[in-house]
C-alpha cells in the first residue's frame, strides 16, 4: 500500500470517501445491508476484508488504517 496517499482513520470516513453507503457496497461487491450492519455492529470493516477495502480505496487516492478494521477476534 502506499504510504504517499492521504489515510483515512474511521469507518464512516471509508464510507464517505467511497462515495455513500451504496456506492460502497458496489466497490466492496456487498450488500448495502451488509455496510449497515458493519457501522452498528462495529462501527468497522471486517478484517477478512482489509485488501479489497485498501484497494477500493486506492482506486480513489485513499489508504485505511488499521482503525478502519475491526481485527479483535469475537469470543
Amino acid at each position: 500500500m502506499s504510504a504517499n496517499l492521504p489515510a483515512v482513520k474511521t469507518f464512516k470516513s471509508a464510507i464517505k470517501v467511497l462515495g455513500g453507503t451504496a456506492a460502497a457496497a458496489r466497490a466492496l461487491k456487498t450488500r448495502d445491508t451488509q455496510i449497515c450492519h458493519w457501522r452498528v455492529r462495529k462501527n468497522a470493516f471486517p478484517a477478512d476484508l482489509y485488501f479489497v477495502v485498501q484497494t477500493a480505496l486506492k482506486q480513489r487516492g485513499y489508504r485505511a488504517t488499521r482503525d478502519a478494521f475491526d481485527f479483535v477476534l469475537d469470543r
